[in-house]
């Protein structure tokens, strides 16, 4: 790919990007960095968190378990840092520093 099709491609995606932040689609990132509470729950996807949330107020532990089981889910015993990625009220994205690789959480399990 030549030099003047990288910028190309490169300026069209901060487009983008500039789009979706103005929209309220993205979020930007938060500099600040945050521990996790010892235990936390984190999960691959956004889906499998909601689904952990719903499980868990229906006191479903056999469903709870599963998810953990089939590795969708984990629980982190010590406590972690993290960079929030995206904030959405209980439930938040976050990214573990030095990692490249988001998950997600409850954000009570975050300070």
């Amino acid at each position: 790919m030549s030099t003047r099709l990288k910028k190309a491609v490169v300026a069209a995606v901060l487009m983008l990007l500039a789009q979706l932040v103005a929209s309220g689609t993205a979020r930007s990132t938060d500099t600040k960095l945050y521990t996790s509470e010892p235990n936390s729950i984190f999960c691959e996807t956004r889906k499998d968190m909601e689904a952990m949330q719903r499980y868990s107020e229906q006191h479903d532990r056999n469903a709870l378990a599963k998810l953990v089981e089939d590795g969708s889910c984990l629980i982190a015993s010590p406590a972690l840092s993290l960079y929030l990625e995206e904030d959405h009220g209980v439930i938040v994205k976050v990214r573990r520093a030095g990692m490249t690789s988001p998950v997600w959480t409850f954000r009570k399990f975050i300070k």
